[in-house]
């Protein structure tokens, strides 16, 4: 034992050394094989993503396409009836659009009917009645909303 321990006094700097390998190396192989382990479980898990569930059923690609097909057809049907009803409901907005108001101009102290986004008036009147009369021909024979207002500038109806 003696001459152990004076062999290792001797010789200290070598065993350091040798001890400091053994350690490095240890290292590497530790990370070595975490590494191999995190690959192996990420290939696990793209495994399992590949399986199929029981009780689904797997399709063949030739099936696949001809019901795709046959989604895109319905569509195009659909969006046939849908362009349809757009345009129905494009000239309904553009009747809306069109929309008359019956209001009191206080700087000339007379009646306006006027179109909406108009910066002229289409007639005035005198009196509230008379400007009434005429936005409900208005409303006959053109089909257009006519609002009416009070006098302080309030909402009063809509014919």
């Amino acid at each position: 034992m003696n001459n152990f321990l004076s062999f290792l006094a001797d010789n200290l700097a070598y065993v350091l050394i040798f001890a400091g390998l053994i350690i490095v190396l240890g290292v590497i192989i530790l990370t070595l094989c975490l590494k191999k382990t995190n690959q192996d479980k990420k290939d696990n898990n793209k495994d399992e993503e590949n399986v199929i569930p029981e009780g689904r059923e797997v399709k063949s690609v030739k099936n696949t396409t001809q019901e795709v097909e046959e989604e895109k057809e319905i569509k195009v049907a659909n969006d046939d009836n849908v362009k349809d009803e757009e345009v129905k409901e494009d000239a309904k907005e553009e009747v809306k659009h069109e929309v008359y108001r019956v209001k009191y101009d206080k700087m000339k102290g007379d009646w306006v009917v006027k179109k909406d986004g108009a910066t002229r008036a289409y007639r005035r009147f005198a009196t509230k009645e008379e400007a009434s009369k005429f936005a409900k021909t208005l409303t006959k024979e053109k089909g257009l909303v006519v609002s009416v207002h009070k006098k302080n500038g309030k909402f009063q109806k809509q014919k």
